[in-house]
């Protein structure tokens, strides 16, 4: 990570914390007392470090060497970055935590990484949860984003249908089994037959699990769902409805809130040109 003092919470309170919470020990090398180059220190840490956190934010060409030789030496690597772009392409395939402007993120992030990595020792992360990409209807699943729904007249069974397709990327470099993912939509104006009621009166609308992927390959599964008594239709093709797609793997839970719109498919075609008003939700 870049030794400068805006990276000094993000260590001590997010990285080190982690560590301590899981009982490992945690040290940079700017912290340590030696004689000699700092470039050797480094290769000497990383050779007997057991994992190495890599903060990629602000893309610093000596954390993408230092890296480099952590994978070299065919070390465990946790790559982080306060923002996606951070990840250079050769890292992208491998499960890193963007986290943002969130410390308690990171830290609740890195902790379940760290329980893993002790708990498995000779497994790779990506072996449980290789990177995966989410789309909805075309649509990046992304903090505030409006995704759309599809609603159609089914003449088979003379009643509205509303589907949401869920698009999986595996922009990983190894094949991903998708029994190692359980991806659900959380939200009290969605229910499906495959809801389980939350003890908040939400719903976790879980999707079908998508089959086994191939590097760079896509799959693609569907939910059906119907709106709960007492909820105004109106609401749904308007204003959206708030919802969280939450993915759950051994590493832990992450949960992304968006809006979910209702569209009929020529709007949902065309959903990216569309603009939609920004009305308060409650």
């Amino acid at each position: 990570m870049p030794f400068n003092k805006d990276f000094d919470d993000t260590y001590h309170l997010g990285i080190r914390a982690a560590c301590d919470d899981v009982g490992v020990y945690c040290e940079r090398v700017d912290e340590q007392v030696f004689d000699g180059r700092i470039l050797d220190r480094i290769y000497n840490q990383i050779a007997h470090a057991h994992t190495i956190i890599a903060d990629m934010s602000g893309k610093t060409p000596n954390v993408y060497y230092e890296t480099g030789y952590a994978h070299a030496l065919g070390k465990r690597v946790i790559p982080l970055a306060r923002d996606i772009a951070d990840i250079p392409f050769d890292l992208k395939d491998y499960p890193h935590i963007v986290y943002g402007n969130s410390i308690i993120k990171l830290k609740k992030d890195l902790a379940t990484r760290l329980r893993w990595a002790i708990n498995h020792p000779l497994e790779s992360f990506n072996s449980v949860a290789p990177h995966m990409e989410f789309w909805i209807s075309g649509r990046p699943v992304a903090e505030g984003q409006t995704v759309f729904a599809l609603q159609f007249y089914d003449e088979t069974c003379r009643s509205y249908r509303r589907t949401v397709t869920l698009d999986v990327r595996n922009a990983s470099g190894a094949t991903c089994n998708g029994r190692r993912f359980q991806l659900s939509l959380i939200s009290k104006y969605i229910t499906s037959d495959r809801a389980l009621l939350l003890p908040d009166g939400r719903f976790m609308n879980i999707f079908p699990p998508f089959p086994d992927t191939f590097p760079d390959a896509w799959s693609s599964v569907e939910l059906s769902f119907g709106i709960p008594s007492g909820c105004e239709h109106s609401k749904y093709t308007t204003i959206g409805v708030d919802a969280i797609f939450r993915e759950l793997t051994e590493f832990g839970v992450s949960e992304v809130p968006l809006t979910v719109m209702l569209a009929e498919k020529e709007q949902r075609e065309y959903a990216t040109s569309l603009e939609f008003p920004t009305i308060p939700k409650d």
